[in-house]
């Protein structure tokens, strides 16, 4: 059986520094982060909007988390067959709109429903990014691309849930979808306007049409499979403990949610400084040390955000937890981008999909162990887990296909 994406039209490489292309994936990378962590700080709001506890409004991280895996699986395929950059534009300028079916919501349901059509939606841009990056960019030079890129991912992560606290506090949890509406209406214009003159010359490939096809034909390579098993575990401990941090701030602290955004920034600040850093850093130390120390940083840091009495103290907790995740999720990220090399879309699709599917898992998981055992024991055990990843991963690296 031919290699998936046999066939498939090759265009040069180009300067991996970050062109005015990579920049707006990169703004589009920052604009999924912030839409992936605009429900956290505003559970508490959103509980009693709908009267319902928090782990029950928490199920809408799920749901979000489900479509964006699903979503992944049908925009990798379309971008490998029609183009990065054009699907990319198309995506932006529906969840546009969709955001601003949340803002309407009149009920925890349809609320849940809207936020499904976003998940669906949203999840292009980061993984076609990926792609696009894939393509065009060697690999010896591509962790350190791809850590440029991630950049923006990375300030969507950390802004997103000060700014969706900000604007609930001052405009209501319906305010933050309204901006989130119009964030994505101008990403969208500037998709169209910057990047159509290179839709007609994208690398897109000439394998089967059948997705269920192009689907088994990748997962049968042994990189893409091992990637994506580590993939679904990190993204269980670490976002199914990111996602109760803000509500057990509220309930231990009674921080309004402003606050509860800016400690939960520091994820996303603490990756950023990794990804500045990210020149130097690589140079200093090899995979299996990146993984492991990323591991034993993150999974600490959560325990110490479980056990710390002073709201502050867990703001600079938050920092070492992204650079820790960050550290080790950069490996995972680049290998990546090399699974399927001749399919990227789809290789990449599938990285995302048991990746997102885990931070669902996780949150699913952790709603049901909080329940029973409580936010803080479930945090620092979800710690514990991020850790031993990082010590497996380090035994296991070089074994990856």
């Amino acid at each position: 059986m031919p290699l998936p994406g046999a066939g498939i039209r090759r265009v040069a490489p180009q300067n991996p520094r970050m062109d005015r292309t990579v920049f707006l994936l990169a703004v589009a990378a920052a604009a999924s982060g912030m839409a992936m962590r605009s429900i956290e700080p505003i559970l508490p709001a959103l509980a009693g909007e709908f009267a319902v506890s928090i782990p029950v409004v928490a199920n809408i991280i799920t749901v979000f988390a489900v479509a964006y895996a699903i979503g992944q699986f049908i925009f990798g395929l379309l971008g490998d067959r029609f183009g990065k950059l054009r699907v990319t534009t198309v995506t932006l300028a529906a969840s546009s709109l969709l955001f601003l079916g949340c803002a309407s919501s009149g009920s925890l349901l349809s609320l849940g429903m809207w936020r499904l059509a976003i998940g669906l939606t949203t999840s292009a841009s980061f993984v076609l990014g990926m792609a696009y990056i894939g393509d065009t960019v060697a690999f010896e030079r591509r962790q350190t691309v791809i850590a440029q890129y991630v950049t923006g991912n990375v300030l969507g992560h950390a802004f997103g849930p000060m700014l969706a606290g900000m604007v609930a506090d001052a405009f209501g949890w319906r305010g933050t979808f309204v901006f989130h509406g119009m964030t994505y209406a101008l990403m969208a214009c500037a998709f169209f306007v910057f990047t159509r003159h290179r839709w007609a010359t994208e690398l897109r490939s000439a394998g089967s049409a059948n997705p269920i096809v192009r689907y088994a034909q990748v997962w049968k390579l042994p990189a893409v499979r091992a990637v994506a098993l580590y993939a679904l575990v990190e993204s269980f401990f670490f976002f199914g403990a990111f996602a109760f941090v803000g509500p057990m701030m509220k309930l231990r602290f009674d921080l309004p949610l402003t606050l509860i955004g800016v400690a939960l920034a520091g994820f996303g600040l603490g990756g950023l400084i990794f990804n500045l850093s990210i020149r130097g850093f690589v140079r200093r130390n090899n995979p299996r040390g990146q993984v492991l120390w990323g591991g034993l940083l993150c999974g600490s840091m959560y325990i110490a955000v479980a056990m710390v009495p002073v709201w502050q103290v867990c703001a600079l907790c938050m920092l070492g937890v992204g650079f820790g995740f960050y550290m080790l999720h950069n490996i995972l990220q680049t290998r990546g981008t090399e699974a399927a090399p001749q399919a990227r879309g789809v290789g990449l699709a599938v990285f995302g999909i048991t990746w997102t599917l885990g931070q669902g898992l996780g949150v699913m998981v952790m709603g049901a162990g909080v329940s029973t055992f409580g936010f803080a024991p479930m945090i620092a055990a979800y710690g514990v887990g991020f850790a031993l990843l990082g010590l497996w991963m380090r035994a296991h690296y070089f074994r990856l296909p």
